[in-house]
């Protein structure tokens, strides 16, 4: 196996999602560690699985795009122009209907319903490098860390709370079971 630099799982927890250095995207059984499948997908980024396990995430091209993959052929679904700035990270709402994609420049562009060919909306979070998102268990609750961090309502992109003393360059961020 070739340097992991992404990892995402499925909710459930039965595999793995591994994006290696080289620009594969492979599939994991969670349990016993067998690969179970892979797929090439040229400078491929950050990852994330879908609720139902039934898509991947990913940025792609170097970070000129994401695309939705099927987690079981590894064909590609639906390309997703980022613009500028680049994919720095990567997430499913918790429906599995929308996606939200962190670029460099500070901004959260998001699809609902992007296998329809919706038209994205853009959220300014910050002035950097968007590097984690998440989701309240509202579903409805963007958290977003890169210069700091802070939630936004992920419909209308609208900023809620801004966390302030929150150590700069954080890289992950996650909600408690209960919002």
């Amino acid at each position: 196996l070739d340097h992991v630099v992404e990892l995402g799982h499925s909710p459930d927890g039965v595999w793995a999602v591994v994006r290696t250095r080289r620009g594969e995207i492979s599939v994991w059984d969670g349990g016993s560690g067998v690969r179970l499948r892979g797929f090439v997908a040229p400078g491929a980024g950050p990852v994330a699985v879908s609720p139902d396990a039934k898509r991947i995430l990913a940025g792609i091209d170097h970070g000129t795009a994401a695309a939705l993959i099927d987690a079981e052929t590894g064909r590609t679904l639906q390309r997703l122009e980022v613009g500028p700035g680049g994919v720095a990270s990567v997430a499913f709402f918790p429906d599995g209907k929308s996606v939200a994609v962190g670029t460099r420049r500070g901004v959260v562009r998001v699809w609902h319903a992007p296998e329809s060919g919706a038209a994205p909306h853009d959220i300014a979070v910050g002035s950097a490098t968007v590097a984690a998102l998440g989701f309240a268990s509202d579903g409805r609750t963007l958290l977003a860390a890169g210069d700091g961090a802070g939630a936004w309502d992920a419909a209308a992109g609208t900023p809620g709370a801004r966390w302030e003393g929150v150590p700069a360059r954080l890289c992950a961020v996650r909600a408690a079971a209960d919002g």
